[in-house]
């Protein structure tokens, strides 16, 4: 079967070829996410205004301070629940804003939230 006659084989391979062309380029130009004046919402699963996820191993905080630093600038704010994986960020150059979902959404004293990142699994 084909369209315009281009065989499905030839348009899968020229979708691969492209989309490993983009895939280059965007690991090549990767800019961080956040600065300053930019809050970051991080969870085990993480979400900002650019919708960035990336799969990781395991929950432990070697783990996601690694994934943190190579993906958020440092003078960013990261909102975060109370995961003790995320005890090291104030000492790594963010601003760490807190919720503790056993009781609440939104930190009453802080303001901090996290239900952006909460609703992209809804």
């Amino acid at each position: 079967m084909s369209i315009n006659n281009i065989s499905r084989q030839a348009a899968v391979q020229w979708y691969e070829f492209c989309r490993e062309i983009c895939t280059q380029i965007l690991l090549k130009n990767k800019k961080k996410l956040g600065g300053p004046n930019h809050t970051i919402q991080v969870d085990e699963s993480w979400k900002s205004k650019k919708d960035y996820l990336q799969l990781v191993p395991d929950q432990k905080a070697e783990t996601l301070e690694t994934v943190i630093i190579e993906n958020v600038e440092a003078s960013s704010t990261i909102f975060t629940d109370m995961w003790p994986s995320y005890n090291n960020l104030t000492r790594l150059g963010y601003t760490h804003g807190t919720v503790n979902h056993s009781f609440h959404f939104v930190n009453p004293m802080t303001g901090v939230c996290m239900n952006n990142v909460e609703s992209y699994w809804a």
